[in-house]
């Protein structure tokens, strides 16, 4: 009954949008997860009330780059066009030699990563196409909370990147971030953080990135809004400590330079 209340509660325009897409069943996982943030994520604000929002034309000191995108989101979980921009305009501007992905999910980011910069080594992290795992992973006695399972199913991990010209700069790994040594992606100084959207991941991803580079990199996360609680979460907590993470205007896309 608990159940069937926060699934009513929860139900927005948003919710049902996705549950016609998706099934009943997705209807209600969504509609039980905007009820659970709703009463669990204090404050309730959007995220931009918290985390400034920065021009990307400030970010970039005015310096303009050529970027070419092949087509906008075609597939639920896929960038949308004026964020694949906003990102790749910055990869375009730091113009890094080896970047990390985490969530390589169709690979249209990582192709287009790898396109925008045609010197650059791109590493991209994904589960395993059959990956079937808990909601919650163990790792040493703690239960790292996963989530975005209905993309986890459908995923072809790598299709959009896979027989063009830039997958022999591509280095696909498979492997539970939780789990994996980030030692596979040495000298990465541009992270995109794409990978799990809950606090556990999100911070599990960002320190591991942190440590590889020795915090001197460029660090992106999408999802950045009152969607995804525990990205906005794991983020104030880096600007209290005194990292000046920002989120791009207009754009569920934060953003920190530790160069």
């Amino acid at each position: 009954m608990g159940n069937l209340t926060e699934a009513l509660v929860g139900l927005n325009v948003a919710s049902i949008l996705r549950g016609i897409k998706h099934g009943p069943k997705r209807v209600a996982s969504i509609a039980m997860y905007s009820a659970w943030a709703a009463k669990n994520w204090k404050p309730t604000l959007p995220a931009d009330s918290y985390i400034p929002t920065v021009p990307l034309d400030e970010l970039m000191k005015g310096s303009r780059v050529d970027v070419t995108i092949t087509s906008g989101a075609t597939t639920d979980g896929a960038l949308e066009y004026r964020q694949a921009l906003d990102l790749l305009s910055l990869a375009a501007y730091h113009n890094p030699d080896v970047v990390l992905e985490i969530g390589t999910f169709m690979g249209s980011t990582t192709r287009d990563f790898a396109r925008t910069l045609p010197s650059a080594t791109i590493h991209t992290v994904d589960l395993p196409p059959d990956y079937a795992g808990e909601a919650t992973e163990l790792v040493d006695g703690a239960g790292l909370k996963k989530d975005d399972f209905h993309l986890i199913e459908g995923r072809k991990v790598g299709r959009d990147y896979l027989d063009t010209p830039y997958a022999a700069r591509i280095h696909q790994h498979f492997g539970d971030t939780a789990k994996m040594d980030f030692g596979v992606a040495a000298g990465a100084t541009f992270f995109f953080i794409d990978g799990a959207h809950t606090y556990d991941y999100c911070r599990n991803d960002s320190e591991k990135c942190f440590e590889l580079c020795g915090g001197k990199g460029v660090f992106l996360w999408h999802d950045c809004d009152e969607s995804h609680p525990g990205v906005v979460q794991f983020l104030l907590e880096w600007r209290a400590l005194g990292r000046d993470v920002v989120r791009i205007a207009s754009s569920p896309i934060a953003y920190w330079n530790g160069l």
